[in-house]
């Protein structure tokens, strides 16, 4: 079940300062129009899952996950040392819409609009698949998507046991309803603006190298014209980079990419480590300091 907000909250009263290795990452972008400035738009359809119907939700995140764990192919990603972190705003939106429409119509409740356990089990499709039982969390993150998804992956990365997290970044097209919900949040000060499709992100990340090798978000060029990323249907434009640690995405990337412009951004830069070094990670870092929101 998702845990709207409760991540937000713990997570932005305290801040988040660490680091992570990105080994691994993928990218869906927008579709049709909404993809308009971004090279490498995936194709419409999304394979079907089996026990998920209408929304595209699911079918995201399962081939947002796909597209990075079939190119990690050579790493041990199964067993309990593999942990998943889904995070997004809204969720399942369109699944969230046709339950109240039925409602507000006096129809009975229909099982396969359960969407409190789309998110739930639409991970542990990819977790049986991959044969991965580690720890799982799906979390609903309001304010600094970015930072607090990666801080979502390091809490997991504290068990011992974890030795990588999957961490996807998935939100849907708005829809009245969210739209309307996110004017209000804009009203009282939420910064980041919805994406104007679908997109899904995912990383693959660990606990940095001991030796301190690892290329940082900061030492990446932002040159145009590198190859895309092999685990990628297209890679977001490239974003500049003025931050020590965390890739800053591009003006474009925010308007059409919205809160997931920030995983994004990782993505292009682990690209550009590949272009000299094929396998090499990425190190990304936060040094935010502590700080409560209104």
């Amino acid at each position: 079940m998702i845990a709207e907000g409760d991540a937000d909250v713990a997570a932005s009263s305290t801040g988040w300062s660490g680091s992570l290795e990105v080994v691994g990452a993928s990218c869906l972008l927008p579709w049709g129009e909404a993809a308009a400035g971004l090279p490498g738009a995936a194709g419409r359809a999304l394979p079907a899952l089996p026990g998920f119907a209408m929304s595209r939700f699911s079918p995201l995140v399962v081939a947002t996950a796909r597209l990075l764990l079939t190119a990690e192919s050579g790493a041990s990603i199964g067993g309990g040392t593999t942990g998943i972190v889904l995070a997004t705003l809204f969720g399942d939106s369109t699944t969230v819409d046709q339950h109240t429409r039925r409602q507000l119509r006096g129809l009975p409740h229909n099982p396969l609009f359960f969407y409190e356990s789309v998110h739930s089990a639409c991970v542990g499709m990819i977790s049986i698949e991959y044969g991965i039982s580690g720890p799982i969390s799906c979390l609903s993150l309001r304010r600094e998507f970015t930072v607090e998804a990666l801080a979502a992956a390091d809490l997991l990365l504290e068990d011992d046991a974890v030795e990588r997290v999957v961490l996807i970044g998935a939100e849907l097209a708005p829809t009245e309803r969210t739209s309307a919900v996110h004017r209000r949040w804009a009203a009282e000060g939420h910064r980041e603006p919805l994406p104007v499709d679908d997109v899904g992100v995912a990383l693959l990340v660990r606990r940095p190298a001991a030796d301190g090798s690892t290329a940082s978000a900061s030492s990446t060029r932002s040159d145009e014209g590198s190859p895309g990323s092999r685990a990628s249907r297209g890679a977001p434009e490239r974003p500049a980079t003025a931050d020590p640690g965390l890739p800053v995405p591009t003006d474009s990337q925010r308007d059409r990419l919205g809160h997931l412009a920030g995983l994004a951004a990782i993505h292009s830069a682990l690209d550009r480590v590949h272009t000299a070094d094929p396998t090499g990670p990425l190190l990304v870092r936060s040094t935010s300091e502590s700080r409560r929101h209104p």
